[in-house]
């Protein structure tokens, strides 16, 4: 199984680098996406851990929306967010 951080090295969005590190803002003040960007990058993400883990992962859901430092703001941090979800779908990451 990847590691959940190289699940972005596939990802081919406008102004989202080939390689991010766990450092690398998503979205908010200086993020690398907007909106539109965001919700591509959601969906293709969603798609590929279907794919690898065979599990169907939602990240944008109400538990997401309403943590008090989103989940969104950092590639480090919505991998963290994904590992989480996956171990609560008894996926061993």
């Amino acid at each position: 199984m990847k590691k959940i951080i190289e699940l972005f090295y596939n990802i081919d969005l406008e102004n989202f680098p080939k390689n991010p590190t766990a450092d690398h803002k998503i979205f908010g003040s200086e993020g690398l996406l907007d909106s539109m960007g965001l919700v591509n990058l959601v969906v293709t993400l969603e798609e590929q851990l279907q794919d690898e883990y065979c599990v169907a992962i939602t990240l944008a859901d109400e538990r997401a929306m309403s943590q008090s430092e989103s989940p969104f703001r950092t590639v480090g941090s919505l991998t963290k967010f994904i590992e989480r979800l996956l171990r609560e779908e008894g996926v061993s990451v």
